[in-house]
């Protein structure tokens, strides 16, 4: 799956991605691979915040998967 997407405040376009996940399975169930290509455009928004906000995102939906699993 690829998409793209921006980021923005009412005033400022902040930054602009395009993403890519790759599903495969495995022997534990299902390898997901992403990876996501950034532009930050103003300066506010920087790789360490992106990317503590995309682990946050995984975290949280890996803690749905296992719930729905159990």
């Amino acid at each position: 799956m690829v998409y793209s997407y921006t980021m923005a405040t009412p005033d400022a376009l902040l930054s602009a991605s395009l993403s890519t996940v790759v599903l495969t399975a495995d022997e534990a169930g299902t390898r997901l691979e992403y990876t996501e290509q950034a532009v930050f455009l103003d300066g506010g928004d920087r790789l360490e915040t992106r990317r503590a906000g995309t682990e946050m995102m995984f975290e949280r939906m890996a803690r749905v998967l296992e719930r729905e699993a159990a």
